[in-house]
């Protein structure tokens, strides 16, 4: 089988590897996998055969995880860090924006899930946060109304802080080249883009 260079599209739902050890083996790696700290690794196979099949450049990848018990972040980064990933969509709450950069700094569009954790929007909103990616241009917030609350007020609260990622990712004042897109779940609850100036014009 053989692949281009870049690929469009790679999309993952729930997937569960299982390899042929002993009941012993699997039970531990289990216990262990639950601890503090550790999540999945199962996709870390699939990337990196994609990457033996000199896949480097990904338009979009899409990953639906576990959400009982996801990819750990040092499998996110084994999985993404050897490609040019353009926008992703990885369902796990709360990605650590550290974990972002290390996977795909070049990154210019991200759908991040949020279980309604204030402490994660700063993270993102901080100068050594989501701000680290240069080229990053859209950012498209998703959450479940039914655990985070009020929508009203966490709508508000979490435009203030992405705008303000925004202001600090941009550099200055003018941010007609970033946006900002908030939603509940699949429901957008405000969206913020503005055309990037064509050269030439004020």
């Amino acid at each position: 089988m053989k692949f281009d260079n870049v690929l469009r599209y790679v999309a993952f739902n729930k997937i569960d590897v299982h390899s042929p050890v002993p009941k012993n083996a699997q039970l531990q790696a289990r216990r262990s996998a639950q601890q503090p700290g550790r999540g999945r690794t199962d996709l870390v196979f699939f990337f990196k055969w994609l990457r033996e099949k000199n896949v480097e450049h990904i338009l979009k990848v899409v990953v639906n995880d576990w959400p009982e018990m996801p990819h750990s972040d040092r499998a996110i980064e084994d999985c993404l860090k050897e490609f040019e990933v353009e926008r992703l969509e990885w369902r796990k709450l709360d990605l650590c924006p550290e974990t972002l950069f290390n996977a795909c700094r070049n990154a210019r569009h991200l759908n991040l899930w949020w279980s309604g954790n204030r402490a994660i929007l700063r993270s993102w909103s901080e100068p050594e946060g989501l701000a680290k990616l240069e080229k990053l241009e859209t950012i498209t917030l998703l959450w479940d109304s039914s655990q985070v609350g009020s929508w009203y007020l966490t709508t508000i609260f979490s435009l203030l802080l992405l705008s303000s990622l925004l202001f600090v990712s941009s550099g200055v004042s003018d941010m007609n080249d970033k946006g900002v897109r908030v939603c509940q779940e699949d429901r957008v609850i405000h969206s913020r883009f503005s055309p990037t100036p064509r050269k030439g014009s004020e």
